[in-house]
């Protein structure tokens, strides 16, 4: 008789725990759902917020797919021709030098392609490079050292190059083959 009544007891105690488990985990998921909500809310908040920085956020605009077949790459400065930007002295009050080679992707399908040459920017090479210099010199050595420097960089010389050509968006991208800092 003892036995049987310690088995109820074990078997009501399991029903208990079982009831009590399934009642925490509704509890618990409607609160999760309420907190995976509001991280998500801090976070476009946060993008937006990021996206609204210097250059008015056209660096971190949302970018558009383009085809690999309807992109034209233009060489601003290549191997035969290396951009040397001299830096901002830093904290050791140095003179330091960034050696470059770049190149813009730019959209044939977009209005503003024929506008501006049809993908040969030889017209406004100049004003591109001064553009890049001015960019880029603003930049210290330390700066530069940086692990997402060269993201952030890309994303000032592309905000500075839209702002250029009058805000189009033709240029889409660019990319640096060579970037390096002494």
């Amino acid at each position: 008789m003892k036995r049987n009544l310690l088995s109820i007891l074990i078997l009501a105690l399991l029903l208990v725990n079982t009831i009590l488990t399934g009642v925490m985990m509704f509890s618990l998921a409607t609160t999760n759902a309420k907190t995976a909500k509001l991280i998500s809310d801090i976070s476009a908040a946060m993008k937006l917020e990021q996206a609204g920085g210097t250059g008015g956020g056209t660096a971190s605009a949302p970018e558009e797919e383009v085809a690999l077949n309807d992109q034209v790459s233009y060489e601003i400065a290549g191997p035969d021709s290396e951009l040397t930007i001299p830096l901002t002295p830093g904290a050791d009050g140095k003179q330091h030098y960034l050696v470059l080679q770049c190149a813009v992707s730019i959209n044939k399908k977009h209005d503003d392609f024929k506008t501006y040459g049809s993908g040969d920017l030889s017209a406004y090479k100049d004003k591109v490079i001064d553009t890049i210099n001015q960019t880029i010199g603003s930049y210290t050595f330390e700066e530069l050292q940086q692990p997402k420097a060269q993201d952030d960089v890309k994303k000032k010389v592309l905000g500075a190059l839209r702002s250029l050509f009058d805000g189009s968006t033709f240029i889409y991208q660019i990319s640096f083959s060579k970037f390096l800092a002494a």
